[in-house]
């Protein structure tokens, strides 16, 4: 009898432990489980609007973020920290190496065009500059610029990054400056005439938002034109969706294996016709433009 006790217990121990390992695989389904997604600083407010909407959706589901710089972002990836990144661009061609050579499965998805923005003081007299000014204030040359600094939203900056290899490819000036965070660079901004601030796009992005409205209206947004053409262009929805404006970004999710999982089915969601609407009301340059239909009665 005390045989057979013992034998149940165990049983009935081991039918709960493979139902709860059961349970648990279940959860990570592309509407349910939990998520980490480490990201770039400057995708903030568009990747947290994403995941409230598909959260709310799909209530089962938990996506988290975590800030970071997008080298580092990669890192994760490739260590497996991580299932899944945001960053401000494409892998470079060695990073793709690396992944391939470690037999590690990766799928990205290109999902908007977002942007560098410049700001300075409302007490500028200039609101354009050039791409070459601004490659000369970058490496550390002020002769031919009203602008003395350039002043970066912190220390993990995609922007400067972008900056550095895209324009000045080189070293970037002791005259260019990381904030402590946003505030810090509005405050520094609103103090110095002579400083040139660089910011994401998301900050200006959605015309209803405080944001986006407090530094409109305290500060200049500065067109930039290539190579001193007489046409400069303000960084929005448009021209970045054209490339008219020179530093425009794509902006990637990039997942770590191909399982039938809650990234797969998040970045589908962004990818897909829901997300790509939210990203169009909130002045991004979605990869997908939602088909409007019109139609037109001639019968009057």
């Amino acid at each position: 009898m005390k045989t057979n006790l013992i034998f149940l217990f165990i049983s009935v121990s081991l039918f709960f432990s493979c139902q709860t390992q059961e349970e648990h695989a279940a959860l990570d389904t592309p509407t349910s489980g939990s998520l980490t997604v480490f990201a770039d600083d400057g995708l903030t407010s568009m990747l947290e609007n994403q995941a409230y909407t598909f959260m709310k959706i799909y209530p089962n589901a938990k996506i988290n973020f975590i800030y970071t710089e997008e080298t580092n972002a990669i890192k994760s990836l490739y260590e497996n920290n991580c299932k899944t990144i945001a960053i401000s661009r494409n892998l470079c061609e060695q990073e793709e190496r690396l992944f391939k050579q470690s037999n590690i499965t990766i799928n990205k998805s290109f999902i908007c065009k977002s942007a560098i923005v410049l700001i300075a003081s409302k007490e500028v007299a200039d609101s354009v500059i050039s791409t070459s000014s601004l490659k000369q204030l970058l490496s550390g040359d002020t002769s031919q610029s009203n602008y003395k600094y350039c002043i970066f939203e912190n220390k993990q900056s995609s922007s400067a990054v972008f900056l550095r290899d895209t324009l000045v490819k080189g070293t970037i000036g002791k005259n260019c400056f990381a904030a402590e965070n946003f505030n810090d660079l509005i405050q520094r901004i609103q103090k110095n005439r002579n400083a040139l601030g660089i910011i994401d796009y998301s900050h200006i992005s959605d015309s209803d938002d405080s944001i986006s409205k407090f530094i409109k209206t305290n500060f200049k947004i500065i067109a930039v034109s290539k190579n001193n053409e007489k046409l400069a262009y303000y960084p929005d929805q448009s021209n970045i969706q054209t490339g008219d404006y020179p530093f425009t970004r794509s902006i990637f999710l990039i997942r770590r294996g191909q399982d039938f999982s809650l990234a797969a089915g998040f970045i589908t969601y962004v990818a897909g016709p829901s997300g790509q609407v939210i990203l169009l009301k909130t002045g991004f340059a979605p990869w997908r433009q939602p088909e409007r239909v019109i139609s037109v009665n001639l019968d009057y």
